[in-house]
């Protein structure tokens, strides 16, 4: 899981320093007077968090309902669990950050490369380590318990 989440960190940042070398050697004259592709991108990234919170919670709450009628204490199925909503919730936000890129890339607002970053410090943070997974595996089978 950390291999996976790393790599989606390096790909973000390499193309941002593509960006902003690309940028800063050529800029290009924006296609439209206003900043169309990045307000687009902002409005991509807004979307993207929702549609993290809504997707890994349910991909959470229909694994725990199917693990606890299964076997609640198999550890492996839950670390599989885990890993899927993981994977997709940071692939979701992993998007927007390069749709705010490549708007960056195009337009060259500042304002998209920071939303780039904090996008990119929302996957990180995510970063999964030995005890946010424990206590997360621990949660998960006291919420299935409860029912």
């Amino acid at each position: 899981m950390q291999i996976v989440v790393a790599a989606l960190l390096a790909g973000v940042a390499a193309f941002a320093v593509i960006a902003v070398v690309m940028r800063n050697y050529q800029p290009m004259k924006p296609a439209f007077p206003q900043p169309l592709i990045s307000m687009i991108a902002a409005g991509f990234l807004a979307v993207a968090v929702v549609v993290r919170v809504v997707v890994t919670g349910a991909i959470e709450t229909a694994g725990r309902k199917r693990l606890a009628a299964a076997d609640p204490l198999d550890t492996a199925r839950w670390l599989n669990l885990y890993q899927t909503r993981l994977i997709v919730g940071a692939a979701l936000l992993e998007g927007a950050a390069f749709f705010l890129l490549t708007a960056y890339l195009s337009e060259g607002q500042p304002w998209t490369l920071a939303l780039a970053a904090a996008d990119w410090l929302v996957i990180a943070w995510q970063f999964p380590t030995r005890d946010r997974v424990e206590s997360w595996v621990a949660a998960q089978r006291d919420a299935a318990q409860l029912g």
